[in-house]
């Protein structure tokens, strides 16, 4: 799932940073921003607070408690995104105007964002449950369906042919989410749960409020500082490195459900084990990918989006380093969110934003974009030593300096240096070497030196292997159906009443 849909949008943003101009460019960027304020203003966090108490509710064999969690997240979305999108109506004139979109634009992204909310309160329901598989579907519709019609709107009509892929491409996903959930759930109309929701997920709000605040402060003051046209350049940049930090994304995504079924079947102990063993994983995984790349940074550049942006490599070395500390800062986010201490990610948040907006007052104007990008690598290292803290202590986790891994990653980035040196930086000859000395550099070493133990290996190869992989996700489905069992007769999940 995460390879299809950072892939997907890869192409998206290739042949936008090919096609458009740097003002088109920047508007698109004000697109998703809009699109990402309003979800993050509108969800309330009910689509993380969901997995959770679904997945602990799994855990406990509590199919009333899923039930009423169920509902009490779909009537909230409901009654804030068509509040939240009725106020954007009617304040269209002046949004329109401070985000430099059209009127039919910005409608369009309220469209977009509006479908969005349910799709994702919904995600987080099929998370809690398990159904991984769905999920995974419903994340490669949307990116299909969004983003690859985007490609070709984009050449025949600018941005607001990217605007309206948008707006549309979501609509049959929801249509397929509502369709795989009916059933799934059943039991009676249990008490609601909206106030533990509430209860739990209040810092996650404000949370993801900084959290989005934080994402895209960067963007937005290149956008105060120098206008459309170097937000939408600093946009292009840093959209690669979602698509190389699927190296602790595809860990993380899932590892939320799980640990918040571990602590549900084995308390604490449980975290503290999967929580280490996970963390030697990903970092072996993240560090030579993030230094290797930051290394090739101006071959990625022109491969993706030509020589127009090449003289950006500096700026996207420095995102692609921040990937280290930011995959640490995940894990550990993760670990405290499950066992429900989500103050403590609040506070985290907060003294990261102000970590943030100084590093940036101060960076930006002088060095533009190559100061956003500091910036960000500044507030990445303070977020993962804060939440390290916090974990230490709570959890009682102790981190292990991985000097096996580093020196992985630091021999790889030497033969990615390497090829490049020897052949001058010829384009496009050294891309494909650049990728086998990585692979066989990792590869070598990693076997002098046994980073992870053997069961750890079996992990990684029985993960990624694609014939197990299916045999994962026939059990998984296996599995749902023995441990979700309700008694009473099927209700459906989309009726008013139920609702």
């Amino acid at each position: 799932m995460q390879l299809f849909d950072l892939t997907v949008n890869l192409i998206l943003f290739a042949a936008i940073g090919r096609t458009l101009t740097a003002k088109g460019t920047g508007e698109v960027a004000m697109a998703f921003l809009v699109m990402s304020a309003f979800s993050t203003i509108t969800v309330f966090a009910l689509n993380t607070s969901s997995t959770r108490f679904i997945a602990m509710a799994l855990g406990k064999r509590n199919s009333e408690e899923i039930s009423a969690v169920y509902r009490s997240a779909l009537k909230a979305t409901i009654m804030s995104s068509t509040l939240a999108a009725a106020m954007s109506l009617l304040l269209i004139g002046w949004l329109r105007v401070a985000t430099g979109l059209t009127s039919v634009e910005f409608l369009l992204v309220i469209i977009a964002a509006l479908t969005m909310d349910f799709t994702s309160v919904l995600g987080g329901v099929m998370y809690g449950l398990s159904m991984y598989r769905e999920v995974a579907i419903q994340n490669m519709m949307y990116y299909a369906l969004s983003r690859l019609p985007a490609v070709i709107l984009a050449r025949y009509m600018g941005a607001l042919g990217v605007i309206i892929s948008l707006a549309v491409g979501d609509v049959p996903v929801l249509i397929y989410t509502i369709y795989v959930l009916r059933g799934k759930i059943l039991g009676t109309k249990a008490a609601s749960k909206l106030r533990d929701l509430m209860k739990y997920g209040w810092p996650l709000y404000a949370l993801s409020l900084l959290g989005f605040a934080q994402g895209w402060l960067a963007t937005a003051s290149l956008y105060a500082v120098s206008g459309l046209a170097a937000m939408g350049t600093y946009y292009l940049v840093s959209s690669l490195i979602p698509f190389f930090s699927i190296v602790y994304t595809s860990i993380t995504t899932v590892l939320f459900p799980a640990l918040s079924y571990r602590l549900g079947e084995g308390g604490i102990d449980a975290v503290r084990d999967l929580l280490g063993t996970m963390e030697k994983v990903m970092l072996f995984l993240v560090v030579p990918v993030s230094l290797a790349t930051a290394v090739a940074s101006p071959n990625i550049l022109r491969l993706v989006y030509g020589t127009k942006y090449i003289s950006q490599w500096p700026v996207l070395s420095l995102l692609l380093l921040s990937m280290i500390p930011a995959s640490e800062s995940a894990l550990y986010s993760i670990a405290i969110q499950s066992i429900g201490k989500t103050s403590k990610q609040l506070l985290v948040g907060v003294i990261g934003l102000m970590i943030n907006v100084a590093s940036l007052t101060v960076l930006v104007p002088a060095l533009s974009s190559l100061g956003a990008a500091i910036a960000t690598l500044v507030t990445s290292i303070s977020g993962a030593l804060l939440y390290y803290f916090y974990v230490k202590r709570i959890v009682a986790y102790r981190f292990s300096f991985p000097k096996k891994h580093m020196c992985i990653g630091v021999v790889s980035a030497l033969s990615v240096l390497a090829v490049q040196t020897s052949l001058g930086f010829c384009y496009p000859f050294n891309v494909p070497l650049d990728v086998i000395a990585f692979a066989l550099s990792v590869y070598l070493v990693s076997r002098k030196l046994k980073p992870l133990t053997k069961d750890e290996w079996d992990w990684i190869v029985y993960a990624y292997r694609l014939k197990r992989l299916t045999k994962v996700l026939h059990a998984s489905a296996s599995l749902r159906e023995t441990q979700i069992y309700f008694s009473g007769k099927k209700m459906n999940l989309f009726s008013w009443e139920n609702i």
